[in-house]
C-alpha cells in the first residue's frame, strides 16, 4: 500500500529517523544545559556571597507576634549593607594610620592591605546545581543522582558567609527582656562567631510593640556582622624589606589570620563606644578574638593594648550595672594588659631613628603607663590602688605635646582626684584636659570629653569644654599657630575659674 507514492515502510522509517533525530537533539540540548549549568555553578561557588536568612519568628509566648520578625528581615539586610560601608571606612583608617605605621617602623614583619570586596546580600545562597540536575535527569535519569553527587564533591566549596538571626526572651512575665541571637557561618557550614544582644537592663518598653523593640537591636547587630566580614578582607604578605626569608607560606597564613582577628577586635572596640549598652556582648567577642592571636604576633604590642582598652570598657559596663566584683576584675585585667603592651614596646620598639619617631615612641609608652596606673586606681583594689598612688606621687606623668597622651593623663588625674586626693589632683586633671583639647586637630576628642566616664569626677566639664571649644574654633578658623604652654595654661585657668559659682553679696 502506498500513500502519495510512499510505502508504509518508508513512512515508518521516516518517523523512526525523526524520532532518533529528536532524541539526539534533546540529548545535545541536555548536554549543553549541563555544561552551562556546570560553568555557572563553578562561577557562583567561586564568587563571594553574603546570605542573610529571614529572621526566625518571635517566640510563641508572645501573643499575636507571629510574622513580625520576618517583616524586619529586609531591614536587617539593608542595615548590614550600610554598616559594611561604615566598618570598611573604619578598618581602612586603622590599617592605614596604625598598622601601616608599625610596618614602616619594622614592628610588624608583614605588609598589609585591606581589599574593597563587595558581597551581594541575598536571602538564599545562589547555586546553579539545579540546572545541572535537570540536564542529567534528561540524559541519564537512572544515574542522575549518583553523577550529581560526584560533581558536587568535585566542584569548589561555596565561598561566602551565612547570617542567621533569631529573637529570644528571658525574664519573668511582665518583666521580659528581648534579645537577638546572631550566628555567622561559612557557606559550607563552618562556624565563625556567634553572640546574643539583649535589651539593656532597666529599659522601659512600655508603649512599644515587640517589633519596635526588635528594631533597636538591629543596628548593633548589623555592625557586629559587618565588622567581622570587613576584618576578613585584610590581606598580609611578608614585607620585602624586613629580611625574613624563613617566613613560610604557612606562617604568612597564620599571621594573616591573627591580624584579621586583631582588626576585628579593634573594630569591636569602636562599636563598644558607639553601643555602650551592648559593651559586654561586644567585649566578650573581642577578647575571644584576641585570645586567638598567638605566636605570629607574640612580640607585637597592639594586641595587648587593644585588650587593655576592651577590658576597660567591660569594667565600666559592669560598674554601670552595679556588678562591682566583675568590674574590679576587669580593671585589674586591663591594668595587666596595658603593662604587657608597655613592656612589649620596650623589647620591640621598632626602628625609631629620628627625633619625631623617638618622641612618638616616648609618648606611646607613656600613654600605656598612664592607662596602666589609671586602671589600677579604677579597680578599687586596695593593694593595686596603693601601689598606683605611690607611683603617681613619685613618678608623675611626663609632659607631652600629643593630644592623646595629654588626654590620657587628664583621665588618670581625674581618677586620682576621686580616689586618692582631690585637692592635689583635681587642678591637674582640669589642666591636662584643657591642654589636650587645645592641642587637638579634630573634633572627635571634644565629643569624647563630653561623655567619657573616665572624666565623670569633673562634674562641670560640659561647661568647661564648651568654653574652650569657642577659643579653639576661633583659632582654627584663623589658622593661628599652636599655643605656647603659658598661653594655654592661662586660657585653661580662666575657664576653670569661670566654673566657680559667683559669690553672694554680703
Amino acid at each position: 500500500m502506498t500513500i502519495f507514492g510512499f510505502s508504509i515502510d518508508d513512512i515508518g522509517a521516516l518517523a523512526d529517523t525523526i524520532s532518533k533525530a529528536t532524541l539526539a537533539a534533546a540529548a545535545v540540548v541536555a548536554v549543553v544545559v549541563i555544561l552551562v549549568g556546570l560553568s555557572r555553578a563553578i562561577r557562583d561557588r567561586l564568587r563571594q556571597q553574603l546570605v542573610i536568612n529571614d529572621t526566625a519568628p518571635l517566640p510563641a509566648a508572645i501573643a499575636g507576634s507571629e510574622g513580625e520578625a520576618l517583616t524586619l528581615s529586609p531591614w536587617l539586610r539593608q542595615r548590614v549593607q550600610a554598616a559594611l560601608a561604615d566598618e570598611a571606612a573604619a578598618a581602612r583608617g586603622i590599617v592605614d594610620d596604625v598598622f601601616q605605621r608599625d610596618v614602616r617602623l619594622h614592628r610588624l614583619p608583614t605588609a598589609i592591605a585591606i581589599t574593597d570586596d563587595t558581597e551581594p546580600i541575598t536571602s538564599a545562597a545562589k547555586d546553579s546545581m539545579a540546572t545541572v540536575a535537570n540536564g542529567l535527569r534528561a540524559v541519564a535519569p537512572g544515574q542522575a543522582d549518583g553523577i550529581l553527587g560526584a560533581l558536587s564533591s568535585a566542584l569548589p566549596s561555596p565561598r561566602g558567609c551565612l547570617v542567621q538571626t533569631a529573637p529570644l526572651l528571658r525574664g519573668s512575665a511582665g518583666n521580659q527582656r528581648l534579645g537577638l541571637a546572631i550566628e555567622l557561618h561559612e557557606l559550607d557550614g563552618s562556624p565563625i562567631a556567634a553572640t546574643t544582644l539583649w535589651e539593656p537592663p532597666g529599659a522601659d518598653p512600655s508603649g512599644q510593640s515587640w517589633q519596635e523593640r526588635l528594631v533597636t537591636l538591629i543596628e548593633p547587630a548589623a555592625h557586629w556582622v559587618a565588622l567581622r566580614l570587613v576584618a576578613r578582607r585584610l590581606r598580609a604578605r611578608p614585607a620585602g624589606g624586613l629580611r625574613v626569608p624563613w617566613l613560610s607560606r604557612r606562617r604568612s597564613t597564620a599571621t594573616r589570620l591573627e591580624l584579621q582577628r586583631m582588626l576585628a577586635a579593634a573594630l569591636t572596640l569602636d562599636s563598644m563606644k558607639s553601643y555602650a549598652e551592648h559593651s559586654l556582648a561586644f567585649g566578650s567577642e573581642a577578647l575571644d578574638d584576641l585570645d586567638q592571636v598567638g605566636a605570629a604576633l607574640s612580640a607585637y604590642h597592639r594586641p595587648s593594648a587593644i585588650r587593655g582598652a576592651v577590658q576597660e570598657r567591660i569594667g565600666f559596663a559592669y560598674r554601670a550595672e552595679s556588678v562591682e566584683p566583675k568590674a574590679r576584675r576587669a580593671f585589674l585585667d586591663a591594668s595587666d594588659s596595658w603593662g604587657e603592651a608597655e613592656q612589649r614596646l620596650v623589647t620591640n620598639p621598632g626602628d625609631n631613628a629620628g627625633s619625631v619617631t623617638e618622641t612618638a615612641l616616648a609618648d606611646e609608652r607613656e600613654r600605656h603607663r598612664v592607662r596602666r596606673l589609671k586602671c589600677a586606681l579604677l579597680s578599687g583594689d586596695m593593694v593595686a590602688s596603693a601601689v598606683a598612688a605611690l607611683v603617681l606621687r613619685d613618678e608623675p606623668p611626663a609632659a607631652a605635646a600629643d593630644a592623646r597622651t595629654l588626654y590620657a593623663i587628664a583621665c588618670l588625674y581625674s581618677c586620682a582626684a576621686e580616689r586618692v586626693e582631690a585637692a592635689k589632683y583635681l587642678p591637674l586633671a582640669w589642666n591636662y584636659l584643657g591642654r589636650a583639647l587645645l592641642a587637638a586637630t579634630e573634633d572627635l576628642i571634644w565629643d569624647q570629653a563630653r561623655a567619657d566616664p573616665e572624666l565623670a569626677y569633673l562634674a562641670e566639664r560640659q561647661r568647661f569644654v564648651d568654653d574652650l571649644n569657642h577659643t579653639w574654633a576661633v583659632r582654627r578658623r584663623k589658622k593661628s599657630p599652636p599655643l605656647l604652654v603659658t598661653e594655654a595654661d592661662a586660657l585653661i585657668l580662666a575657664a576653670v575659674n569661670r566654673l566657680a559659682p559667683p559669690r553672694q553679696p554680703a
